[in-house]
């Protein structure tokens, strides 16, 4: 037996008893190698081996984790492990496509160099030959620039005939801020075109007459878009309520609406013939037939589907959670089903199918489906009376925008009062349940609700109790929250790539859904129990 096929046998056994106890990542290379007695340089081969059909990862400073779903490849025999061409071509595609994916996932950042050669061989564990095809393969495909011996990632530059970006969404306050992550990214997409020297132009679509009315976010004049020719493209911000809370919100908006004026949309810009990037976090739409096969239109959906959380499920069990809470008030929404079945399917893999207790509540959908019963169960007639009394005696401090203020206080009050009425048997139950260590809320707007009701009990986090949420907002920053980040500046960034150069992006990705992954946030909220 050579080392190189110990390494493997001890490799394959380690994994296999790290799954049965649900352990996620491996010991150090060099401290496996020192336990069989073979170099590092073996243990790394054997671990690059197993890596390649995605059984192992292997990142610097993380060390090597363990996909617990797919099968392990047969150990080959002796001395045909490297040798046969096949095996160098798939090395090769391997790089090829990790490359891609950190550069567009945000590991390496716009117009900035990447590491020397010497630390990508390490990081990606391959030889220079193997790295320099790669980095030829990103640059033919506009991924990167060599400049002055550098690989520089794609930077947007200002050109002299397309100068302007144009955003398209609805009129709602939700349509053109996309509502998932609104802030961050619009500050994202002004700051890429103030850096670049590209103009941004906002508008606001409806529907009258059965004809799509544009509205200046500017000026809030209804116009047409002029001089196409000076446009650099488009950004359409497709977001669409869902029947049970346009119902809530009293808004007659079916899906037939919906997708009619999606493909309406679609039409319109399709006749200026520039680069249009879709930004959606809607899984049921489509484009039309009649655009399936054009370079110049491309989906960049945030990940709402279970991918995101069944990612923090993982995470859940390799920090030895074993049996957790899903908590959501807006469980109506197909974003907070996919959430459970993600976990679900994490804990599932690990064999703990029925470890993760549901605390949800069914018929809404969103802050605005509580609204109509927040109103008949909840007055502010003293607050409102404070505010009259407080207008009378200082007529000269009345203020249009103190009271649109007072306004949202009093609906933000109202609708998170019921939202914590109708959660909290729910969340009494979970906490009853000793053996649950960790809750997942299913966004950081949950949260709030949470957090209070975890120090009216006097529960502490994390030392009595873990929480993780999604959107990783403001306020899981500032309350130091465990949160999934949706990495909107980097879909953000990656549309503009797609539009400053619409054709390069189809050899990147082939299909017309573009998805970028996002990341754990890790924060004191969460620790491992006990």
């Amino acid at each position: 037996m050579t080392a190189l096929t110990k390494a493997l046998v001890f490799l394959r056994e380690t994994i296999l008893q790290n799954r049965r106890k649900h352990r996620l990542r491996l010991p150090a290379i060099r401290t496996m190698a020192r336990h069989i007695d073979v170099s590092y340089e073996t243990m790394r081969k054997a671990v690059n081996y197993y890596g390649r059909n995605g059984c192992l990862l292997s990142r610097p400073a993380r060390g090597v984790t363990i996909d617990p779903q797919i099968p392990l490849p047969q150990i080959p025999e002796d001395g045909l492990l490297f040798s046969s061409p096949d095996a160098r071509h798939l090395t090769w595609q391997k790089t090829l496509v990790e490359l891609k994916r950190d550069i567009l996932n945000g590991v390496f950042g716009y117009n900035e160099p990447l590491p020397s050669r010497k630390e990508l061989q390490s990081r990606y564990g391959i030889s220079y030959p193997t790295l320099k095809k790669a980095l030829d393969q990103c640059i033919a495909e506009k991924l990167l620039v060599l400049h002055a011996r550098s690989f520089i990632t794609f930077g947007v530059k200002q050109t002299r005939s397309c100068s302007r970006l144009v955003v398209i969404g609805d009129r709602r306050p939700e349509g053109i801020a996309a509502g998932l992550n609104a802030d961050e990214f619009l500050r994202t997409l002004e700051h890429f075109c103030a850096s670049s020297g590209i103009t941004l132009e906002m508008y606001a679509h409806t529907m009258r007459d059965n004809r799509l009315i544009l509205t200046n976010v500017e000026t809030g004049k209804e116009c047409r878009i002029k001089h196409p020719g000076t446009i650099l493209g488009f950004i359409y911000v497709a977001v669409f309520l869902e029947k049970n809370e346009a119902r809530a919100r009293q808004i007659d908006f079916p899906k037939s609406t919906c997708t009619t004026v999606f493909n309406d949309m679609l039409r319109m810009l399709w006749h200026f013939k520039r680069p249009v990037a879709v930004y959606t976090f809607d899984e049921t739409l489509f484009f039309p037939a009649f655009l399936r096969k054009s370079q110049l239109f491309k989906f960049f959906k945030v990940a709402t589907t279970a991918a995101p959380s069944r990612q923090v499920g993982r995470y859940l069990l390799s920090r030895g959670h074993k049996k957790i809470a899903y908590i959501s008030p807006f469980h109506g929404a197909a974003w907070s089903q996919a959430r459970l079945e993600g976990l679900r399917q994490a804990y599932r893999e690990a064999g703990l199918a029925e470890n993760v207790i549901t605390c949800v509540l069914d018929h809404y959908e969103s802050p605005y489906s509580f609204l109509h019963e927040a109103n008949r169960r909840y007055t502010i007639d003293g607050m409102s009376g404070l505010y009259k009394k407080w207008k009378a005696k200082n007529p000269h401090l009345q203020s249009t925008h103190l009271e649109k203020g007072m306004h949202f206080l009093n609906y933000d009050y109202k609708i998170n009062a019921e939202i914590a009425f109708q959660l909290s048997p729910l969340l009494k139950r979970a906490h009853k349940d000793t053996s649950i260590t960790a809750w997942v809320a299913a966004n950081d707007n949950t949260v709030v609700i949470i957090d209070d009701f975890l120090q009216s009990n006097s529960v502490s986090m994390p030392d009595d109790l873990s929480l993780i949420s999604f959107d990783n907002s403001i306020y899981a920053l500032r309350n130091r929250i465990c949160s999934y980040d949706f990495n909107i500046s980097r879909i953000t960034g990656t549309m503009l790539q797609f539009l400053m150069n619409a054709t390069s992006m189809k050899a990147v990705h082939r299909q017309e859904t573009i998805r970028i992954d996002g990341v754990i946030i890790a924060r004191a909220s969460l620790k491992s129990p006990g």
